[in-house]
């Protein structure tokens, strides 16, 4: 090998070293962002659980007795409705629910 290709290797190298730096650093941000939203979304359904069934002074296990019991024999969530905009989000028509 020559003296020339041994540098084109070592660039090519680099640039590879450079390229995955940058891929990590993109994945790193999309695992943070998603991070966030899932802890956004937690901090709203846990907003709205304390709203409807008041356990702002619940024990912990006494409010997850009150959510099973709102559950199916199976433990599945019961069904929600179709076509239902969130609280604080715009429905179709641009206004607030």
């Amino acid at each position: 090998m020559t003296e020339r290709e041994a540098r084109q290797i070592e660039s090519i190298r680099d640039k590879l070293a450079e390229l995955k730096a940058r891929q990590n650093a993109i994945l790193a941000r999309d695992k943070k962002r998603q991070r966030q939203e899932r802890t956004r979304r937690l901090i709203k359904l846990g907003s709205l659980v304390e709203k409807y069934i008041h356990c702002e002074n619940m024990e912990l296990v006494e409010a997850e007795r009150i959510l099973q019991a709102l559950t199916n024999s199976n433990g599945a969530p019961p069904p929600t409705p179709q076509n239902k905009t969130a609280v604080g989000e715009r429905n179709p028509n641009g206004d607030y629910a």
